[in-house]
Order: C-alpha cells, then sequence, then structure tokens
C-alpha cells in the first residue's frame, strides 16, 4: 500500500529537521559565531526595542495630559502633540540619570577614596599577623629538598612575566575601551531609532495591520491583532509597574537608611532603586552591593541593613509588587526566576529585562490554549 500525499510530507518534514539538527550539533561552534555576528549586528534594534518598550508609556502619559488641556482637531496639531510629548520624555530621562549622576558621583568618589585609605591599614594588620603568627610555628623540623636553583634566571622570569602581563593589561584596556565606545554609538543609533518609531508608530501600526489582513486569512490575522494587543498590555503594566516599584524601594530605602543612620545613605538607595528595575534578581544583586560597601565602614550597621533590607524585600513580594504591578503577569515565581536565567544566557542584560514580559505573554498564550482545548473536549 503506497503512502498518500500527507503521510509522506510528515516524513519529508521529520528528515529534513533530522538532517538539520545534525548539522547544527556537528558545527555548534560556527553556529554560536554566526549568532553572535547577528546579535551584535542588530544591537541597535534591541537598543531600540527597548527605548521603545519604556518611553512609550510616558509618552502617552505626557499625551494624555496634553489632552486634558487641549485635545488637537488637525493632523498638524496631533504630530506637533506627538513630538512635544517625546521631547518632554527625553527631557525627563535625561533629568533623572543627570540627577543621579549628580548624586552618585560624589558618593562613588567618597567610597573609592575611603577605601584606598582604608586598605593600607588591612595590608598592615595582615603584615603584623604574618610577623606575630610566623615565629609561632615551628618550621625547624620541615626539610627541603636540595636544588640548584637559579635564583638570578627566577627573579628575571618572574620580571619577565610581570612586564608581559603589563603589555597584555595595557592591549587589553585598548580593545575595552573601542568596545566601549562601540557599545555607546551603538546605543545612541538605538535611541534614534526608539525616537523614530515613536514618531511614526501610529503609521508603522497602520502599515503592519494592512499587510497582516492582505497576507493572512482573516482568523489567523484576528489572532496575530489578539497576541499583539496582549504584548502591548504586557509590556505597558509591566515597565509602569517597575518604574513605580523602583521609586518606592528607593524612596523607602532612602527614609530607612536615613532613620538608622547607615553610611551611603543616599547611594545605598539610589542602588536598591536602580537595581529594583531589574526583576527578581535585581533588588538582591542590589542589597550584596549595598551590604558590602556599609560593611566596609562599619560590619555592625551592615547587619543592621540586611535586616531591614530583608524585611523591605518582604514587603515588596507580599504587599508593594502585587498591587504595583497587579496580575499582568501572572505567572508563578519559579517560573519568574528560570526565565530570567535563560534572558541573562541569552542576551545579557537585555535579555533579562525583556525575559519577564516575554515569558508572561508565551505563558498566557499557552493558558488560553489550553482553556480553548479543555472546552473542546468539554
Amino acid at each position: 500500500m503506497g503512502l498518500d500525499r500527507k503521510t509522506f510530507r510528515q516524513i519529508l518534514l521529520i528528515a529534513l529537521i533530522a538532517v538539520a539538527f545534525g548539522v547544527a550539533i556537528s558545527h555548534l561552534s560556527a553556529i554560536a559565531e554566526a549568532f553572535v555576528w547577528l546579535w551584535d549586528l542588530l544591537l541597535p534594534f534591541f537598543i531600540g526595542i527597548i527605548g521603545v518598550v519604556v518611553m512609550n508609556p510616558v509618552v502617552l502619559f505626557f499625551s494624555n495630559l496634553l489632552d486634558r488641556i487641549r485635545k488637537p482637531k488637525r493632523s498638524g496639531g496631533r504630530v506637533l502633540r506627538r513630538a512635544i510629548c517625546i521631547i518632554l520624555t527625553l527631557l525627563l530621562f535625561l533629568g533623572i540619570f543627570t540627577v543621579l549622576g549628580l548624586i552618585l558621583a560624589p558618593q562613588l568618589g567618597d567610597t573609592l577614596a575611603k577605601a584606598l585609605n582604608v586598605l593600607p591599614g588591612y595590608a598592615q594588620e595582615f603584615l603584623k599577623w604574618l610577623t606575630t603568627t610566623i615565629p609561632s610555628l615551628d618550621l625547624s623540623e620541615i626539610q627541603l629538598p636540595e636544588s640548584d636553583l637559579n635564583w638570578n634566571s627566577l627573579v628575571n622570569a618572574i620580571v619577565q612575566s610581570l612586564d608581559d602581563g603589563l603589555e597584555k593589561v595595557l592591549a587589553n584596556l585598548f580593545d575595552y575601551s573601542i568596545s566601549v565606545v562601540a557599545k555607546g554609538i551603538k546605543t545612541i543609533f538605538g535611541v534614534a531609532i526608539a525616537i523614530y518609531t515613536l514618531a511614526i508608530k501610529e503609521r508603522i501600526l497602520r502599515l503592519l495591520r494592512r499587510m497582516t489582513e492582505s497576507f493572512l486569512p482573516e482568523k489567523a490575522a484576528n489572532k496575530v491583532f489578539e497576541i499583539a494587543a496582549l504584548t502591548n498590555k504586557t509590556f505597558h503594566d509591566f515597565v509602569i509597574g517597575q518604574l513605580l516599584e523602583a521609586v518606592i524601594i528607593g524612596t523607602i530605602c532612602l527614609i530607612g537608611t536615613s532613620i538608622l543612620g547607615l553610611p551611603y545613605a543616599v547611594l545605598v538607595s539610589a542602588i536598591m532603586g536602580i537595581a529594583a528595575l531589574v526583576p527578581v534578581i535585581g533588588p538582591w544583586t542590589g542589597a550584596a552591593i549595598s551590604v558590602l560597601l556599609i560593611f566596609s565602614v562599619d560590619p555592625l550597621q551592615a547587619l543592621f541593613f540586611l535586616i531591614f533590607i530583608v524585611a523591605v524585600e518582604l514587603t515588596e513580594r507580599y504587599f508593594i509588587y502585587p498591587r504595583v504591578v497587579g496580575n499582568s503577569i501572572g505567572v508563578p515565581g519559579l517560573l519568574i526566576l528560570s526565565a530570567v536565567l535563560i534572558g541573562a544566557g541569552v542576551a545579557g542584560i537585555i535579555g533579562v529585562l525583556l525575559a519577564v514580559p516575554v515569558f508572561s505573554i508565551l505563558y498566557a498564550l499557552l493558558k488560553r490554549e489550553l482553556a480553548a482545548r479543555e472546552a473542546k473536549q468539554e
């Protein structure tokens, strides 16, 4: 009995997938290099996407605010209003970064200066410990093997190694500087892409809608529109929620550290607020950095801060986060942690920022599909 066309296509598809998987396994290094090259090439566009996701809620806020004052009736007025909203958004973020820089730069300089002043004292304490500990050890019975070691050659080898190491450090520093400059240029291009996208957002959406309706069946097009609406709502709620949470956490830390009289109150509060922008792992990473900063001044105060920040994190997890972010995520905590770790491994900090909303969208779509299938079975 011969195979029908549908079965033949399924067998052919499975064979092609098996061949593609085998080729991919045998060329993993080349695929990884291609992925890195593609990621580096598309980095400005990913930065632009993140810029649109972050700035769009703020642009909408200013747009709604201006609508309450006076709603434009002509297209030229709407274009001017959009330009004003984008400019206000850029000025707002620029002002936030400027204020943070003015606050944090002196604090970081003071921290570095104190660390440089403390290190010599720690070194002297260590040397003092060595001078008091070594004589107390009974090393007289230890027999060292006889050796014809040439000490001059050893010293020359050490000096040569240090010289080579210094050259490598300088070369790596130069390469790192070039990389930082390249990343900065790509970031500027990404911001420009975000601004341009926000400026012509309606035209882009209309074009995408026309293309979807033209090239896809009605049922598939409606599914695409449903996913797009879910994506827009999820990212909007997530960005607004994370920004509000960062402000709340930073404010609570500033008030608490000031009342407790802890050192680096402003710096620690800023670190905690910025770290709160990163889901799950951000607050604890910020707490670890803050504890180390306070520990360098007073270990007992670092313990007080650790107790305080644990209380803040518990309050944030069970009271603040559910009310600020709400159910827009709706994903169990373990799955969120897994999503953040996967995002960090795939795309670094960009992956961490995008992991939770992307995973929540996939999770919501999966729940909808399961509910639809269960309804059909019933």
